[in-house]
């Protein structure tokens, strides 16, 4: 019989029914609200800011900032659009092959080989999707920084979600061995 579920973002023990999101379980501390406060915790920087842009059809956007104290690698996970068209022209994408992220974002990189070595394993690849599906563009930088962005017309964002999948992303980028 094994011991008591545990959060893989606080590494707490004391949620017996963790809730699972890209590919990590979270305790309800860290699900709720606590993301933020986990991931310094941990010695991640993590960062996010909510705006919004004119009344009448207002745009909303995120922006926000986090790292991790590790390499990395240099990519840009984004939702499939113009600029990754032209990116994919010049040979800067990389196709993974589960169907359904290469019909929801593009991976835009010169730095394939270790981008692949990340990307490939299920949980990373669930975390990214996860940003993507909330219209979240996320850059990886070698030095261990990450930017995340996006913009959109109808719904304002969900700043808690966004903090919780980006503190999951770092939990897999932290372990990500170059």
């Amino acid at each position: 019989m094994s011991g008591p579920a545990g959060c893989d973002l606080c590494r707490g023990t004391e949620d017996p029914k963790p809730n699972r999101i890209g590919g990590l379980d979270l305790c309800r501390r860290c699900y709720d609200g606590g993301a933020v406060a986990a991931a310094h915790a941990r010695g991640f920087g993590l960062w996010v800011k909510l705006s919004a842009i004119g009344t009448d059809n207002p745009i909303f956007l995120v922006r926000g900032t986090a790292s991790v104290p590790r390499p990395l690698f240099n990519a840009s996970f984004r939702r499939k659009g113009p600029r990754s068209l032209l990116a994919a022209m010049f040979g800067m994408t990389l196709r993974v092959q589960d169907p359904l992220f290469h019909e929801l974002g593009v991976i835009v990189t010169r730095d394939k080989a270790r981008t692949r070595r990340f990307i490939e394993a299920d949980a990373a690849q669930s975390a990214v999707m996860d940003l993507l599906g909330e219209d979240v563009s996320v850059t990886v930088r070698e030095g261990g920084q990450i930017q995340v962005s996006g913009a959109r017309k109808h719904d304002p964002f969900d700043q808690s979600a966004i903090e919780r999948e980006l503190a999951v992303l770092l939990v897999h980028l932290d372990g990500y061995a170059p």
